[in-house]
């Protein structure tokens, strides 16, 4: 990633919402380091979710503004290269073919953009996590809602090489979370499946983190549970994936195994 996003980040830590106002776009919203740098992100989602790669090229016929500074920080955070176009040079500089391309490549993003369903209040951040697991590892699945709407995804494995109580899991995935400082920042709110065993601890270092108060719960009704149980749904499934994976793997390894035994004429496989 450019050094730029990067300086952002500083600033989005060092002047916290709202308090400092970097920008005010053409509709009128004021937008501080924190916003630039999460509305940032969450362009960079959409430009991968079109189908850019680092190193492709954006032009983009635009007049200087706001949204122009945005779009040039979400390319720099998705390693591609801005080129905007500015109406005076964009006839010379765009031939025929090459605006048809850009069309294509715009409309994806704007789809991609619609896409991101509304499933909270316009002003919410919240990291949901939903864990499904079994006596060996636990699937994990997070989804990033920003300005009410879900802006990515992620998902891992946790291997379990003790036994863990439920909210010992929140724990060590919280940790696993956000140790680093994630790349969609640290969210108001933290949606977990059960209640963590040392809920407080981890309450006020996110808040430290974060620089001003977050919660973590377990949600019970509405839109939020509804929302819970699909990460959840997505985690399971995830689960059942990686099951399969770990079968066919051992099975493969058994079948080389059992080669090996008869080719070498061993009493028992290695």
């Amino acid at each position: 990633m450019s050094d730029v996003p990067n300086l952002y980040a500083r600033f989005a830590a060092h002047f916290p919402d709202p308090a400092s106002p970097l920008l005010e776009t053409d509709d009128g919203a004021i937008l501080s380091y924190g916003e630039v740098e999460r509305e940032s992100a969450r362009l960079a989602n959409c430009l991968a979710a079109a189908g850019l790669e680092a190193g492709d090229r954006v032009s983009v016929q635009v007049e200087k503004s706001p949204q122009a500074l945005l779009l040039s920080l979400a390319c720099l955070r998705a390693g591609l290269v801005f080129h905007p176009l500015y109406p005076a040079y964009a006839a010379a500089e765009l031939d025929y073919e090459s605006a048809a391309r850009l069309r294509d490549r715009l409309a994806a993003v704007r789809r991609a953009m619609e896409k991101q369903q509304i499933v909270a209040a316009r002003n919410e951040d919240i990291d949901v996590i939903g864990i499904a697991d079994d006596e060996l590892e636990a699937s994990v699945q997070v989804f990033y809602v920003r300005h009410g709407r879900v802006v990515g995804r992620r998902g891992f494995i946790v291997d379990k090489v003790e036994e863990l109580s439920p909210g010992q899991l929140v724990d060590r995935i919280l940790e696993n979370l956000y140790g680093d400082e994630p790349a969609m920042g640290y969210p108001k709110s933290v949606l977990v499946p059960w209640d963590s065993d040392d809920e407080a601890t981890y309450v006020e270092w996110l808040t430290t983190m974060r620089g001003s108060a977050v919660e973590i719960k377990v949600p019970q009704r509405g839109d939020k549970r509804a929302l819970h149980e699909t990460v959840t749904m997505n985690a399971k499934e995830e689960l059942t994936r990686h099951r399969l994976r770990r079968a066919a793997d051992h099975n493969t390894r058994s079948r080389a195994l059992s080669e090996i035994q008869q080719y070498l004429d061993l009493p028992e496989a290695p």
